[in-house]
């Protein structure tokens, strides 16, 4: 949903579309891009930042509007943590300034970072794992809050006994 409820964001396949809350026409607009993986509104409703992959290459974060303009790129190439559109990794700051987002390098600890909208800079914000990481392969997917102060993760840990058998015959 856009900041003022009015908005909410729907992606299908290599457009993005805004439907209104209430009554109203919605607004949508074919992008280049082949595959579109998460989107968020920023916080002036009409811009939204998502990432996005163009023929085969490396997902990439992007600002793009409703309008004409073409979307712009910022930020290193990323490999975001996600398995499914449901799964929103991106939060977008209050101010509109920066984008957490949780990077999928596998392994532990899953790291989150902070990208500056305007600049590009990326920033490492958290380091995240279970308390007990035994039996535990990675974090599967990672939600933040718009305020980026509070976050939920979820993980699978496999146990397993070993029985040696003496004797048998």
């Amino acid at each position: 949903l856009s900041a003022d409820g009015r908005w909410a964001l729907a992606l299908r396949g290599d457009e993005i579309a805004a439907l209104p809350t209430s009554a109203g026409a919605a607004r949508s607009r074919q992008l280049p891009f082949s595959e579109i993986g998460t989107a968020r509104f920023l916080p002036d409703g009409e811009r939204i930042v998502l990432a996005a992959r163009k023929g085969g290459g490396a997902l990439r974060l992007f600002v793009a509007g409703f309008g004409t303009e073409p979307p712009r790129p910022f930020g290193p190439e990323i490999a975001l943590r996600f398995a499914n559109r449901e799964t929103q990794p991106l939060a977008v700051s209050p101010d509109g300034r920066l984008v957490a987002c949780a990077e999928a390098a596998g392994g532990l600890p899953a790291r989150v970072f902070s990208v500056d909208i305007e600049r590009g800079e990326r920033r490492l914000v958290r380091e995240i794992e279970p308390r007990d990481p035994v039996g535990v392969s990675g974090v599967d997917h990672v939600f933040i809050t718009r305020d980026g102060q509070s976050y939920a993760y979820s993980y699978q840990q496999f146990f397993s006994d070993l029985y040696l058998v003496e004797g048998l015959r």
